[in-house]
């Protein structure tokens, strides 16, 4: 059993390490990736198995690497002559030299590692040592390498590999172009959205990627730097810097995202242990450009000494609320309609919006007690303030009616993610 997954910024990594999985991020152009919608498709998209073994990675990534005329970025792709399972060894690690996590690499934003993290870190780099490696602490301090998140073109020509990828669409595909994607959703309901929108432009020659280029040799040319400098064979990190969050609506706080994807390097998710409530702590081992082999041969030494999985062998499914029939916009509609018809006043219905609008907002940043505080604050504000005859008493039950519709959906979010 095994998947494929792509990644931009993390979408590789992140779901091996929520699953206990193993995964290989390849080198950027290694895999084809004509065949996938495209989110940065000329920059850093990649093709990576997700795995319950090592050796059932590296079989995968046989048979998805190497050239292909499709794919141009395939070109210099480097796929070693004996593949990716002729490094998998139980000495893999022994006297190489390993790079281990620090400030160097990353300080800000999703820098720190929690203490649990730190603990389980360090306990890594304690089997690491075991295995016959050699560590060396945070071997990008010094090397600026940290200043580099802050600035520098990211991605670029993604429209031009949107169309293309629409070109390549078989027959009885609906549309061949985004200039015919366009008209499609403007015939169909989707005039107004502005993804479609955006993907319109002049596809005629391929997009000028010289500024993310040279961002990315920025990277690059700190990178292996201090690599060469180091005479390391890889780095060993904390795949993620703290546990993951919740089912619904958590994320994983990756230790490398953005960084390897825009220097378009490879790394390798292993497995390790635990964190006290049960959710998988896992490492990543990463290299220059091409190591795929290497990186999977210390991944197995390491595996192979620690099997680190966490197999949830009591499964449970936790049921999605269903979705009221009322939306903020419907409710929102729907004041307004009542104000048109002269049944609510203006001054009211202002104040209900403030509340509505606030309650949205929160739901859109997946900020549930925002939501759900605000709603409360709506349905007490309608009970107050929309106040008369027979008719005055309708538009009130009605608006309480849909508020409270849409209160029940959002506390039972709340209760499935603290949960």
């Amino acid at each position: 059993v095994a998947g494929i997954a792509e990644e931009t910024g993390g979408s590789i990594q992140n779901p091996a390490s929520a699953q206990s999985l193993y995964a290989v991020k390849p080198t950027f152009g290694l895999v084809p990736n004509t065949g996938n919608f495209p989110l940065a498709g000329v920059t850093r998209d990649v093709l990576g198995p997700l795995t319950k073994s090592v050796e059932d990675a590296a079989i995968m990534l046989d048979v998805l690497a190497g050239y292909t005329p499709e794919d141009p970025k395939t070109e210099g792709a480097v796929v070693p002559a004996g593949g990716y399972t002729s490094q998998l060894s139980t000495e893999a690690l022994r006297g190489k030299r390993i790079g281990l996590y620090g400030p160097g690499w990353r300080t800000g934003s999703n820098s720190e590692l929690s203490p649990e993290t730190a603990k389980l870190y360090a306990k890594a780099v304690k089997n690491l040592k075991a295995q016959g490696a050699i560590v060396v602490e945070d071997p990008f301090a010094g090397s600026g390498f940290n200043a580099l998140r802050s600035s520098g073109i990211t991605n670029a020509g993604n429209n031009w590999a949107i169309d293309q990828y629409l070109k390549r669409l078989g027959p009885s595909a609906a549309v061949h172009s985004a200039a015919e994607l366009n008209a499609w959703a403007d015939a169909n309901g989707f005039a107004s959205d502005t993804r479609v929108n955006g993907m319109l432009g002049d596809f005629s020659t391929p997009p000028d990627l010289s500024g993310f280029n040279a961002n990315r040799d920025r990277y690059l040319n700190v990178f292996n730097k201090v690599i060469e400098d180091n005479d390391l064979d890889a780095l060993m990190f904390p795949q993620q810097v703290q546990e993951i969050g919740p089912i619904f609506n958590g994320s994983v706080s990756a230790s490398t995202v953005s960084e390897i994807n825009i220097a378009q390097l490879p790394g390798v998710v292993v497995p390790d242990g635990a964190y006290a409530n049960g959710k998988p702590f896992n490492l990543l081992f990463m290299d220059v450009k091409w190591s795929e082999a290497e990186l999977l041969g210390y991944a197995y030494d390491y595996a192979q000494a620690y099997d680190g999985r966490v197999v949830n062998r009591n499964l449970t499914t936790t049921t999605w609320p269903t979705l009221p029939s009322v939306t903020f916009t419907s409710l929102q509609n729907t004041m307004n309609a009542y104000v048109t018809a002269g049944r609510l006043s203006a001054k009211v219905a202002e104040s209900l919006t403030d509340r509505l609008s606030r309650a949205s907002t929160g739901a859109l940043q997946d900020s549930e007690k925002t939501a759900i505080s605000n709603l409360e604050q709506f349905i007490a504000r309608a009970k107050n303030q929309v106040k008369g005859d027979a008719q005055d008493v309708e538009v009130r039950n009605d608006l309480v009616a849909q508020a409270e519709q849409l209160l029940a959906y959002h506390r039972a979010v709340e209760t499935i993610e603290g949960s």
